[in-house]
């Protein structure tokens, strides 16, 4: 019953983020595979949500819907990461590589769960499952990866990006402590996997509602530089033990 009313509020955020980027005109100008991956996951949810998870039915609508969301899940970090290096030149050539390290990593990482399950033989169903933890894996990997190499080369960004760079990231990394719980549990923690990621990923959703905005696409601007009388940017001090310069107007050392 928990599960259930935390889909269903899911579903109520997940239509508000997407009423807020219509409304800010952010879907064709920033958002556009966010916004398909809430549309589908609305729509999705929708047809869902009344179906017991435990049947057949369930199962074979899920083996549908949920390559869906992976595909679309990857177009969501690809978009995150355009406008993450977007102050950078060439930036998006490196993506390919970048992501395709990150999820060999990924791969090797999850293929250790087949250890975890008793199972007797790999159906279609686990390879889903295997790609839907490596999205979520790799987004958390590869958003955390690019989190510390602009820690080491800041850029302005505007809000916007900022704000869905980490939301993104956190997004990523419950819907794995979920997938984790549930392989660890062998299946038998589903219900608990479950609660975890609808429940962090509401407070997600509000977060995407109450924070993105129009104006948040306007980069900072940076702070104008001071000229010296010669119109040139000034030069810093010159450090204690270092040779003197000449002045230019008497050519003496000072």
């Amino acid at each position: 019953m928990l599960s259930k009313a935390l889909w269903i509020a899911c579903l109520v955020a997940q239509g508000a983020v997407l009423l807020r980027l219509l409304f800010a005109g952010l879907v064709r100008r920033g958002f556009p595979f966010f916004s398909a991956y809430l549309t589908w996951g609305i729509f999705s949810g929708l047809l869902l949500v009344w179906i017991p998870y435990t049947s057949k039915s369930y199962a074979h609508a899920w083996l549908v819907v949920e390559p869906v969301f992976i595909l679309l899940g990857f177009g969501t970090l690809w978009e995150c990461y355009r406008r993450a290096v977007a102050p950078y030149q060439r930036g998006d050539r490196y993506f390919v590589l970048a992501l395709a390290g990150t999820l060999s990593f990924t791969f090797a990482l999850f293929s250790l769960s087949l250890e975890l399950h008793t199972l007797t033989r790999i159906t279609s169903y686990f390879w889903v499952i295997l790609f839907d933890r490596m999205e979520s894996t790799g987004t958390a990997l590869f958003l955390g990866g690019l989190w510390l190499v602009f820690r080491q080369f800041p850029i302005a960004r505007g809000s916007n990006t900022s704000l869905h760079w980490r939301l993104l990231l956190f997004f990523g990394l419950q819907n794995s402590a979920a997938f984790m719980v549930i392989a660890i549990s062998s299946g038998r923690l589903v219900d608990l996997g479950n609660v975890i990621s609808q429940a962090s990923s509401l407070v997600l959703y509000i977060l995407w509602a109450w924070n993105l905005s129009a104006g948040g696409e306007i980069e900072p601007v940076r702070p104008p530089i001071d000229l010296d009388e010669t119109g040139f940017e000034p030069k810093p001090p010159i450090a204690r033990g270092t040779v003197g310069i000449l002045k230019p107007e008497t050519g003496k050392h000072s």
